[in-house]
Protein backbone atom coordinates (compact mmCIF):
# COMPACT_ATOMS: atom_id res chain seq x y z
CA UNK A 1 0.00 0.00 0.00
CA UNK A 2 2.73 2.61 0.98
CA UNK A 3 4.89 1.59 -2.85
CA UNK A 4 0.97 2.29 -4.05
CA UNK A 5 0.67 5.55 -2.50
CA UNK A 6 4.46 6.76 -3.37
CA UNK A 7 3.45 6.85 -7.56
CA UNK A 8 0.34 8.43 -6.74
CA UNK A 9 1.94 11.45 -5.15
CA UNK A 10 4.73 11.39 -7.27
CA UNK A 11 1.94 12.03 -9.99
CA UNK A 12 0.27 14.59 -7.94
CA UNK A 13 3.26 16.36 -7.57
CA UNK A 14 4.12 16.27 -11.28
CA UNK A 15 0.79 17.36 -11.77
CA UNK A 16 0.84 20.25 -9.39
CA UNK A 17 4.86 21.09 -11.01
CA UNK A 18 3.21 21.34 -14.37
CA UNK A 19 0.30 23.58 -12.91
CA UNK A 20 3.20 25.36 -11.35
CA UNK A 21 4.94 25.93 -14.86
CA UNK A 22 1.99 26.54 -16.27
CA UNK A 23 1.04 29.50 -14.00
CA UNK A 24 4.80 30.78 -14.08
CA UNK A 25 4.73 31.00 -17.57
CA UNK A 26 1.36 32.59 -17.57
CA UNK A 27 2.84 35.31 -15.22
CA UNK A 28 6.23 35.39 -17.67
CA UNK A 29 3.94 36.00 -20.61
CA UNK A 30 2.25 38.45 -18.46
CA UNK A 31 5.18 40.44 -17.75
CA UNK A 32 6.30 40.24 -21.40
CA UNK A 33 3.04 42.00 -22.06
CA UNK A 34 3.57 44.56 -19.39
CA UNK A 35 6.68 45.02 -21.14
CA UNK A 36 5.27 45.42 -24.27
CA UNK A 37 2.41 47.96 -23.09
CA UNK A 38 5.66 49.28 -21.15
CA UNK A 39 7.01 49.61 -23.92
CA UNK A 40 4.46 50.83 -25.86
CA UNK A 41 4.02 53.76 -22.99
CA UNK A 42 6.74 55.26 -23.21
CA UNK A 43 6.75 55.46 -27.68
CA UNK A 44 3.32 56.90 -26.25
CA UNK A 45 5.13 59.65 -24.23
CA UNK A 46 7.86 60.41 -26.60
CA UNK A 47 5.18 60.99 -29.19
CA UNK A 48 3.11 62.87 -26.59
CA UNK A 49 6.07 65.08 -25.88
CA UNK A 50 7.07 65.82 -29.92
CA UNK A 51 3.55 66.48 -29.51
CA UNK A 52 4.05 68.84 -26.77
CA UNK A 53 6.83 70.65 -28.39
CA UNK A 54 4.70 70.77 -31.69
CA UNK A 55 2.19 72.43 -29.68
CA UNK A 56 4.23 74.99 -27.68
CA UNK A 57 6.21 75.56 -31.42
CA UNK A 58 2.52 76.58 -32.22
CA UNK A 59 1.50 78.86 -29.43
CA UNK A 60 4.40 80.73 -28.94
CA UNK A 61 3.81 81.64 -32.82
CA UNK A 62 0.21 82.42 -31.82
CA UNK A 63 1.57 84.80 -29.10
CA UNK A 64 3.29 86.35 -31.84
CA UNK A 65 0.21 86.24 -34.10
CA UNK A 66 -1.89 87.60 -31.09
CA UNK A 67 0.81 90.64 -30.01
CA UNK A 68 0.86 91.62 -34.14
CA UNK A 69 -2.95 91.65 -33.88
CA UNK A 70 -2.59 93.48 -31.06
CA UNK A 71 -0.14 95.98 -32.41
CA UNK A 72 -2.64 96.09 -34.97
CA UNK A 73 -5.99 97.16 -33.24
CA UNK A 74 -3.83 99.48 -31.08
CA UNK A 75 -2.37 101.10 -34.81
CA UNK A 76 -6.53 100.31 -35.69
CA UNK A 77 -7.60 102.47 -32.33
CA UNK A 78 -4.97 105.30 -33.06
CA UNK A 79 -6.22 105.56 -36.25
CA UNK A 80 -9.83 105.51 -35.06
CA UNK A 81 -9.52 107.68 -32.37
CA UNK A 82 -7.57 110.07 -35.00
CA UNK A 83 -10.99 109.70 -37.37
CA UNK A 84 -12.91 110.69 -34.13
CA UNK A 85 -10.86 113.49 -33.66
CA UNK A 86 -11.06 114.60 -37.15
CA UNK A 87 -15.07 113.73 -37.24
CA UNK A 88 -15.69 115.86 -33.97
CA UNK A 89 -13.43 118.82 -35.72
CA UNK A 90 -16.01 118.63 -38.43
CA UNK A 91 -18.94 118.19 -36.22
CA UNK A 92 -17.21 121.32 -34.57
CA UNK A 93 -17.04 123.26 -37.75
CA UNK A 94 -20.12 122.16 -39.05
CA UNK A 95 -22.11 123.38 -35.76
CA UNK A 96 -20.14 126.58 -36.15
CA UNK A 97 -21.45 127.24 -39.73
CA UNK A 98 -24.97 126.35 -38.58
CA UNK A 99 -24.80 128.93 -36.32
CA UNK A 100 -23.22 131.38 -38.27
CA UNK A 101 -25.78 130.40 -40.76
CA UNK A 102 -28.84 131.04 -38.01
CA UNK A 103 -26.95 134.12 -37.34
CA UNK A 104 -26.77 135.29 -40.70
CA UNK A 105 -30.66 134.37 -41.44
CA UNK A 106 -31.65 136.04 -38.06
CA UNK A 107 -29.85 139.32 -39.68
CA UNK A 108 -31.51 138.66 -43.15
CA UNK A 109 -34.78 138.10 -41.25
CA UNK A 110 -34.56 141.63 -39.48
CA UNK A 111 -33.10 143.29 -42.45
CA UNK A 112 -35.77 142.06 -44.34
CA UNK A 113 -38.39 143.00 -42.10
CA UNK A 114 -36.98 146.47 -41.93
CA UNK A 115 -37.16 146.56 -45.44
CA UNK A 116 -40.83 145.47 -45.53
CA UNK A 117 -42.11 147.90 -42.93
CA UNK A 118 -40.29 150.53 -45.07
CA UNK A 119 -41.83 149.43 -48.03
CA UNK A 120 -45.13 149.18 -46.40
CA UNK A 121 -44.32 152.52 -45.45
CA UNK A 122 -43.51 153.96 -48.76
CA UNK A 123 -46.66 152.11 -50.11
CA UNK A 124 -49.18 153.81 -47.43
CA UNK A 125 -47.93 157.23 -48.15
CA UNK A 126 -48.07 156.49 -51.83
CA UNK A 127 -51.76 155.06 -51.59
CA UNK A 128 -52.25 157.68 -48.82
CA UNK A 129 -51.31 160.41 -51.92
CA UNK A 130 -52.98 158.65 -54.99
CA UNK A 131 -56.13 158.51 -53.14
CA UNK A 132 -55.67 162.16 -51.83
CA UNK A 133 -55.00 163.07 -55.36
CA UNK A 134 -57.85 161.09 -56.43
CA UNK A 135 -60.09 162.91 -54.03
CA UNK A 136 -59.34 166.55 -54.88
CA UNK A 137 -59.70 165.56 -58.61
CA UNK A 138 -63.31 164.22 -58.16
CA UNK A 139 -63.62 167.20 -56.08
CA UNK A 140 -62.56 169.49 -58.75
CA UNK A 141 -64.71 167.57 -61.74
CA UNK A 142 -67.49 167.82 -59.10
CA UNK A 143 -67.20 171.37 -58.80
CA UNK A 144 -67.02 172.01 -62.27
CA UNK A 145 -69.81 169.78 -62.91
CA UNK A 146 -72.88 170.55 -60.67
CA UNK A 147 -73.30 172.57 -57.17
CA UNK A 148 -75.12 169.82 -55.71
CA UNK A 149 -72.72 167.21 -56.24
CA UNK A 150 -70.10 169.81 -54.63
CA UNK A 151 -72.20 170.08 -51.70
CA UNK A 152 -72.51 166.13 -51.09
CA UNK A 153 -68.90 166.16 -51.37
CA UNK A 154 -68.36 168.39 -49.20
CA UNK A 155 -71.09 167.14 -46.60
CA UNK A 156 -69.30 163.75 -47.30
CA UNK A 157 -65.95 165.39 -46.29
CA UNK A 158 -66.88 166.53 -43.30
CA UNK A 159 -67.83 163.51 -42.12
CA UNK A 160 -64.80 161.87 -43.34
CA UNK A 161 -63.41 164.32 -41.29
CA UNK A 162 -65.80 163.84 -38.28
CA UNK A 163 -64.70 159.79 -38.63
CA UNK A 164 -61.04 160.03 -39.14
CA UNK A 165 -60.98 156.54 -36.77
CA UNK A 166 -63.07 154.06 -39.02
CA UNK A 167 -60.96 155.42 -42.32
CA UNK A 168 -57.86 154.96 -40.18
CA UNK A 169 -58.80 151.47 -39.04
CA UNK A 170 -59.66 149.83 -42.16
CA UNK A 171 -56.20 151.52 -43.68
CA UNK A 172 -54.96 149.37 -40.65
CA UNK A 173 -56.50 146.21 -41.40
CA UNK A 174 -55.19 146.48 -45.60
CA UNK A 175 -51.55 147.28 -44.59
CA UNK A 176 -51.67 144.63 -41.72
CA UNK A 177 -53.34 141.90 -44.76
CA UNK A 178 -50.62 142.99 -46.97
CA UNK A 179 -47.88 142.64 -44.62
CA UNK A 180 -49.51 139.50 -43.23
CA UNK A 181 -49.14 138.26 -47.38
CA UNK A 182 -45.28 139.38 -47.54
CA UNK A 183 -44.50 137.71 -44.24
CA UNK A 184 -46.11 134.24 -45.56
CA UNK A 185 -44.09 134.92 -49.05
CA UNK A 186 -40.37 135.06 -47.71
CA UNK A 187 -41.37 132.52 -45.04
CA UNK A 188 -42.03 129.85 -47.53
CA UNK A 189 -39.44 131.38 -49.78
CA UNK A 190 -37.11 131.26 -46.57
CA UNK A 191 -37.88 127.62 -45.42
CA UNK A 192 -37.16 126.00 -49.49
CA UNK A 193 -33.77 127.69 -49.30
CA UNK A 194 -33.20 126.29 -45.74
CA UNK A 195 -34.25 123.36 -46.70
CA UNK A 196 -32.47 123.06 -50.05
CA UNK A 197 -29.16 124.16 -48.00
CA UNK A 198 -29.60 121.58 -44.96
CA UNK A 199 -30.49 118.94 -48.22
CA UNK A 200 -27.02 120.03 -49.90
CA UNK A 201 -25.14 120.46 -46.97
CA UNK A 202 -26.29 116.44 -45.24
CA UNK A 203 -25.45 115.09 -48.91
CA UNK A 204 -21.87 117.02 -48.73
CA UNK A 205 -21.50 115.59 -44.88
CA UNK A 206 -22.57 111.95 -46.21
CA UNK A 207 -19.79 112.35 -49.28
CA UNK A 208 -17.20 113.20 -46.75
CA UNK A 209 -17.90 110.16 -44.06
CA UNK A 210 -17.89 108.08 -47.21
CA UNK A 211 -14.82 109.01 -48.30
CA UNK A 212 -13.90 108.83 -44.75
CA UNK A 213 -15.09 105.64 -44.54
CA UNK A 214 -13.31 104.46 -47.37
CA UNK A 215 -10.68 105.59 -46.74
CA UNK A 216 -10.52 104.21 -43.25
CA UNK A 217 -10.95 100.69 -44.81
CA UNK A 218 -8.27 101.43 -46.83
CA UNK A 219 -6.30 102.71 -44.34
CA UNK A 220 -6.98 99.60 -42.16
CA UNK A 221 -6.41 96.32 -45.21
CA UNK A 222 -2.70 98.41 -45.93
CA UNK A 223 -1.89 98.52 -42.40
CA UNK A 224 -2.57 94.40 -42.14
CA UNK A 225 -0.49 94.30 -44.93
CA UNK A 226 1.93 96.35 -43.51
CA UNK A 227 1.33 93.69 -39.94
CA UNK A 228 2.91 90.93 -41.71
CA UNK A 229 6.37 92.76 -42.87
CA UNK A 230 6.47 94.90 -39.21
CA UNK A 231 8.39 92.11 -37.65
CA UNK A 232 11.00 91.57 -40.23
CA UNK A 233 11.40 95.03 -40.47
CA UNK A 234 12.46 95.36 -36.74
CA UNK A 235 14.67 92.43 -37.04
CA UNK A 236 16.31 94.68 -39.88
CA UNK A 237 16.17 97.73 -37.91
CA UNK A 238 17.59 95.59 -34.95
CA UNK A 239 20.59 94.00 -37.21
CA UNK A 240 20.91 97.96 -38.68
CA UNK A 241 20.79 99.24 -35.14
CA UNK A 242 24.04 96.10 -34.39
CA UNK A 243 25.75 97.51 -37.26
CA UNK A 244 25.43 101.13 -36.90
CA UNK A 245 26.68 101.01 -33.33
CA UNK A 246 29.83 99.13 -34.56
CA UNK A 247 30.12 101.08 -38.03
CA UNK A 248 30.06 104.44 -35.79
CA UNK A 249 33.48 104.10 -34.35
CA UNK A 250 34.77 102.86 -37.95
CA UNK A 251 33.39 106.10 -39.56
CA UNK A 252 34.75 108.09 -36.83
CA UNK A 253 37.91 106.42 -37.19
CA UNK A 254 37.57 106.86 -40.93
CA UNK A 255 36.36 110.55 -40.40
CA UNK A 256 40.35 110.71 -38.10
CA UNK A 257 41.72 109.02 -40.74
CA UNK A 258 40.44 111.37 -43.62
CA UNK A 259 41.25 114.56 -41.49
CA UNK A 260 45.08 112.78 -40.44
CA UNK A 261 45.26 113.09 -44.81
CA UNK A 262 43.44 116.17 -44.74
CA UNK A 263 46.39 117.39 -42.55
CA UNK A 264 49.11 115.85 -44.01
CA UNK A 265 47.87 117.33 -47.56
CA UNK A 266 48.31 120.75 -46.13
CA UNK A 267 51.29 120.21 -43.94
CA UNK A 268 52.45 119.14 -48.02
CA UNK A 269 51.35 122.02 -49.53
CA UNK A 270 51.99 124.73 -46.69
CA UNK A 271 56.10 123.10 -47.09
CA UNK A 272 55.70 123.48 -51.23
CA UNK A 273 54.14 126.78 -50.64
CA UNK A 274 57.49 128.18 -48.25
CA UNK A 275 59.67 126.08 -51.18
CA UNK A 276 58.56 127.78 -53.54
CA UNK A 277 58.77 131.34 -51.63
CA UNK A 278 62.32 130.47 -50.59
CA UNK A 279 63.12 129.35 -54.22
CA UNK A 280 62.32 132.48 -55.33
CA UNK A 281 64.11 134.69 -52.83
CA UNK A 282 66.82 133.11 -53.78
CA UNK A 283 65.98 133.40 -57.53
CA UNK A 284 64.85 137.03 -56.77
CA UNK A 285 68.26 137.91 -55.27
CA UNK A 286 70.26 136.12 -57.95
CA UNK A 287 68.97 137.69 -60.67
CA UNK A 288 69.04 140.65 -58.68
CA UNK A 289 72.81 140.05 -58.47
CA UNK A 290 73.26 139.50 -62.45
CA UNK A 291 70.83 142.83 -63.06
CA UNK A 292 73.24 144.58 -60.99
CA UNK A 293 76.18 142.77 -62.42
CA UNK A 294 74.95 143.97 -66.44
CA UNK A 295 74.25 147.04 -65.26
CA UNK A 296 77.72 147.65 -64.08
CA UNK A 297 78.73 146.00 -66.83
CA UNK A 298 76.84 148.37 -69.02
CA UNK A 299 77.75 151.58 -67.43
CA UNK A 300 81.75 150.11 -67.33
CA UNK A 301 81.10 150.16 -71.33
CA UNK A 302 79.59 153.25 -71.39
CA UNK A 303 82.04 155.01 -69.08
CA UNK A 304 84.76 153.16 -71.52
CA UNK A 305 82.83 154.73 -74.68
CA UNK A 306 82.87 158.06 -73.88
CA UNK A 307 86.56 157.79 -72.31
CA UNK A 308 87.21 156.27 -76.28
CA UNK A 309 85.33 159.60 -78.10
CA UNK A 310 86.83 161.78 -75.55
CA UNK A 311 90.54 160.90 -76.79
CA UNK A 312 89.01 160.69 -79.91
CA UNK A 313 88.37 163.66 -79.71
CA UNK A 314 91.25 164.60 -78.00
CA UNK A 315 93.12 162.65 -81.31
CA UNK A 316 91.69 164.90 -84.07
CA UNK A 317 92.25 168.18 -82.00
CA UNK A 318 96.04 167.13 -81.06
CA UNK A 319 98.45 167.80 -83.77
CA UNK A 320 101.19 165.54 -81.82
CA UNK A 321 102.76 162.56 -82.49
CA UNK A 322 103.58 161.72 -79.00
CA UNK A 323 99.80 162.85 -78.23
CA UNK A 324 98.28 160.25 -80.40
CA UNK A 325 100.66 157.69 -79.93
CA UNK A 326 99.67 157.88 -75.68
CA UNK A 327 96.31 158.48 -76.72
CA UNK A 328 96.16 154.86 -78.26
CA UNK A 329 97.86 153.22 -76.00
CA UNK A 330 95.81 153.99 -73.74
CA UNK A 331 93.09 153.08 -76.11
CA UNK A 332 94.19 149.84 -76.73
CA UNK A 333 94.76 149.32 -72.75
CA UNK A 334 90.95 150.38 -72.18
CA UNK A 335 90.28 148.08 -74.81
CA UNK A 336 91.74 144.60 -73.34
CA UNK A 337 90.60 145.41 -70.02
CA UNK A 338 87.19 146.38 -71.38
CA UNK A 339 87.45 142.77 -73.03
CA UNK A 340 88.71 141.30 -70.17
CA UNK A 341 85.94 143.01 -67.63
CA UNK A 342 83.33 141.28 -70.76
CA UNK A 343 84.83 138.00 -70.83
CA UNK A 344 84.72 138.29 -66.46
CA UNK A 345 81.22 139.33 -67.13
CA UNK A 346 80.36 136.44 -69.49
CA UNK A 347 81.65 133.64 -67.51
CA UNK A 348 79.52 135.27 -64.25
CA UNK A 349 76.43 135.11 -66.50
CA UNK A 350 77.39 131.49 -67.61
CA UNK A 351 78.18 130.53 -64.02
CA UNK A 352 74.40 132.05 -62.76
CA UNK A 353 72.75 130.08 -65.34
CA UNK A 354 73.88 127.07 -64.40
CA UNK A 355 73.57 127.93 -61.17
CA UNK A 356 70.05 128.58 -62.38
CA UNK A 357 69.54 125.23 -64.32
CA UNK A 358 71.07 122.94 -61.19
CA UNK A 359 68.60 124.74 -58.86
CA UNK A 360 65.44 124.38 -60.83
CA UNK A 361 66.48 120.41 -61.48
CA UNK A 362 67.05 120.47 -57.60
CA UNK A 363 63.48 121.67 -57.06
CA UNK A 364 62.04 119.62 -59.84
CA UNK A 365 63.38 116.93 -57.92
CA UNK A 366 62.58 118.27 -54.57
CA UNK A 367 59.06 118.26 -55.75
CA UNK A 368 58.82 114.50 -57.04
CA UNK A 369 60.51 113.60 -53.55
CA UNK A 370 57.87 115.45 -51.55
CA UNK A 371 55.09 114.04 -53.70
CA UNK A 372 56.60 110.17 -53.53
CA UNK A 373 56.42 110.83 -49.81
CA UNK A 374 52.94 111.83 -49.49
CA UNK A 375 51.93 109.38 -51.78
CA UNK A 376 53.39 106.59 -49.88
CA UNK A 377 52.31 108.36 -46.78
CA UNK A 378 48.74 108.49 -48.14
CA UNK A 379 49.14 104.68 -49.37
CA UNK A 380 49.98 103.64 -46.18
CA UNK A 381 47.39 105.45 -44.43
CA UNK A 382 44.97 103.56 -46.64
CA UNK A 383 46.24 100.25 -45.95
CA UNK A 384 46.09 101.20 -42.69
CA UNK A 385 42.40 102.23 -42.72
CA UNK A 386 41.60 99.10 -44.94
CA UNK A 387 43.09 96.84 -42.44
CA UNK A 388 40.94 98.84 -39.85
CA UNK A 389 37.82 97.85 -41.76
CA UNK A 390 38.67 94.43 -42.50
CA UNK A 391 39.13 94.00 -38.16
CA UNK A 392 36.03 95.96 -37.80
CA UNK A 393 33.95 93.87 -40.06
CA UNK A 394 35.66 90.84 -39.01
CA UNK A 395 34.22 91.84 -35.55
CA UNK A 396 30.88 92.42 -36.39
CA UNK A 397 30.45 89.51 -38.09
CA UNK A 398 32.08 87.61 -35.11
CA UNK A 399 29.28 89.57 -33.14
CA UNK A 400 27.02 88.19 -35.68
CA UNK A 401 28.11 84.68 -35.31
CA UNK A 402 28.06 85.06 -31.53
CA UNK A 403 24.64 86.21 -31.66
CA UNK A 404 23.38 83.75 -33.41
CA UNK A 405 24.94 80.83 -31.21
CA UNK A 406 23.87 83.01 -28.33
CA UNK A 407 20.33 82.84 -29.52
CA UNK A 408 20.78 78.81 -30.86
CA UNK A 409 21.94 78.52 -27.35
CA UNK A 410 19.07 79.87 -25.93
CA UNK A 411 16.70 77.93 -28.44
CA UNK A 412 18.96 74.83 -27.14
CA UNK A 413 18.49 75.39 -23.36
CA UNK A 414 14.79 76.05 -23.90
CA UNK A 415 14.29 72.51 -25.34
CA UNK A 416 16.67 71.05 -22.86
CA UNK A 417 14.74 72.38 -19.97
CA UNK A 418 11.56 71.52 -21.68
CA UNK A 419 13.10 67.95 -22.42
CA UNK A 420 14.41 68.00 -19.13
CA UNK A 421 10.95 68.05 -17.34
CA UNK A 422 9.37 65.88 -20.10
CA UNK A 423 11.93 63.09 -18.81
CA UNK A 424 11.07 63.83 -15.19
CA UNK A 425 7.79 63.32 -15.58
CA UNK A 426 8.45 60.40 -17.35
CA UNK A 427 10.90 58.75 -14.91
CA UNK A 428 8.58 60.25 -12.54
CA UNK A 429 5.55 57.86 -13.73
CA UNK A 430 8.36 54.70 -14.35
CA UNK A 431 9.06 54.97 -10.90
CA UNK A 432 5.20 54.60 -10.06
CA UNK A 433 5.09 51.93 -12.55
CA UNK A 434 8.49 50.46 -11.53
CA UNK A 435 7.00 50.32 -7.73
CA UNK A 436 3.37 48.65 -9.05
CA UNK A 437 5.36 45.89 -11.06
CA UNK A 438 7.62 45.52 -8.03
CA UNK A 439 4.08 45.34 -5.99
CA UNK A 440 3.52 42.77 -8.11
CA UNK A 441 6.98 40.71 -8.52
CA UNK A 442 6.55 40.49 -4.33
CA UNK A 443 3.24 38.94 -4.88
CA UNK A 444 4.13 36.70 -7.07
CA UNK A 445 7.19 35.74 -5.21
CA UNK A 446 4.75 35.39 -2.07
CA UNK A 447 2.28 33.39 -4.45
CA UNK A 448 5.35 31.06 -5.24
CA UNK A 449 6.94 30.69 -1.55
CA UNK A 450 3.14 29.71 -0.41
CA UNK A 451 3.47 26.94 -3.20
CA UNK A 452 6.65 25.53 -2.47
CA UNK A 453 5.59 25.64 1.10
CA UNK A 454 2.97 23.67 0.22
CA UNK A 455 5.03 21.33 -1.87
CA UNK A 456 7.22 20.87 0.94
CA UNK A 457 4.28 20.43 3.52
CA UNK A 458 2.98 17.69 0.88
CA UNK A 459 6.49 16.19 0.38
CA UNK A 460 6.88 15.67 4.45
Amino acid sequence: MGKEKIPEEVEGVEVENEKLREDFMSKVESCEQLKKVQNEQVTKIREATSKIEMLMQQLLEKEEEIASVNRSNEDLKCNLNEKECSVRHLNAANAKLRAEHDERNRNSEQEIRRLVLALDEANELSIDQEQNINVLKAEIEGLKGDPSVSKKKCLEAEKAVKNPRELRERDDLLVQIHRSKLLEIFKTGYRFAIKSWLTKKTKDAKSQLDCLNSQRDKEVASLRHKLGTKESIYREMEYRALSYSVKMPLSKFADEKVESLDQIEERWLLTQKERERHQENEFGDKLHEVCDALETANVELAEARKRTATLTKKIESSDHLEVGRTVEETINKEKHELVRVTEEKDGIIVNLRQQVASLVQELKAMELEAVNSAEENIHQLTKEHDKIIEEKLLLVSDSEARQRTSEALVENNTKLSTDRENLLGFFMSLGDRTKELSSEDSKLMGILGRIVQSFDNDTT
